[in-house]
């Protein structure tokens, strides 16, 4: 079921976790886990870039943080000044707001007492809430999220369209991100502070992150989550969460090294990846 075989994985079990091991220390860095899709399909030919969890593994990967102490908590919470106090907390985020969260997720979450926060592509829930999918996915109703935010799940803001907003007229980045928060406060009578940046979070463009940052701020966001690999650490940048990706391919050891900090590591070899795929891009433009 599981690639062994990625290098990410021989790194981070191989290397990284021992030398954690020898810390006397350890971190009060929480884990903010980014799940897609709770299903058997596989979305990617890529283990690294693979987006569902199969039902079976992250059944798995729920009882390994019940067994092992950790609760979960908001991010809200996580993202408290008096966090650093808080141990074996981890954050689980959905994207997308896909029909398998309501279906195959939250009676698993609901055995084990634990909650999440889900991020709603509130023109994909629109259309799902009146036809059963939408670009050949399904997606949550209106009437499901509803029921989920009345359950104490947190529902932040995915956008309206899931556009790759640095491709955008400002005007239009501030219209995704004002129109799905009215749209979900209006559906669930809650106020929306929370957002997740739609695909991979563009670090080094920083054009467009002043435009997102303009935005976040003028429609009142609090936070924004990324595909930024990492633990979220006191002094975090709040537009700039990090999140470990965890997907169908994630044995336990390798889920357990994720929680522990052994994927952190990552971090460094994503961003310079990204800075020299937008020198490239730079270069081309002139």
């Amino acid at each position: 079921m599981f690639n062994r075989l990625r290098a990410d994985r021989l790194l981070s079990l191989g290397l990284l976790q021992p030398l954690l091991e020898l810390q006397k220390q350890r971190s009060h860095r929480v884990p903010v886990l980014m799940y897609h899709g709770i299903r058997e399909e596989k979305r990617s030919g890529s283990a690294y870039f693979e987006t569902n969890t199969s039902p079976d593994v992250f059944a798995q990967q729920m009882a390994y943080l019940a067994a092992h102490g950790f609760r979960t908590i908001s991010l809200d919470a996580a993202l408290d000044p008096t966090r650093d106090k808080l141990q074996r907390a981890v954050v689980l985020t959905f994207d997308d707001g896909l029909a398998d969260l309501y279906t195959t997720a939250m009676p698993v979450l609901a055995r084990f007492g634990f909650t999440a926060t889900v991020y709603i592509v509130s023109g994909f829930t629109e259309v799902a809430s009146h036809s059963k999918h939408v670009n050949g996915e399904e997606y949550l109703t209106w009437r499901r999220i509803r029921e989920l935010a009345d359950c104490g799940v947190d529902i932040g803001s995915h956008t309206v369209n899931h556009p790759r907003l640095w491709t955008l007229p400002p005007e239009q980045v501030q219209t995704e991100l004002v129109q799905s928060k009215c749209m979900i406060e209006a559906e669930t009578g809650k106020e929306i502070t929370h957002f997740s940046h739609p695909f991979a979070f563009p670090g080094h463009n920083p054009r467009y992150l002043t435009v997102l940052d303009d935005s976040l701020h003028k429609c009142n966001y609090t936070d924004c989550v990324s595909t930024l690999i990492g633990r979220l650490h006191s002094g975090v940048d709040r537009f700039r969460i990090p999140r470990l990706p965890v997907n169908t391919h994630d044995d336990p050891a390798f889920f357990a090294a994720k929680l522990d900090g052994a994927y952190d590591w990552l971090s460094v070899p994503q961003r310079l990846v990204k800075k020299v795929r937008s020198s490239a891009e730079l270069l081309q433009t002139r």
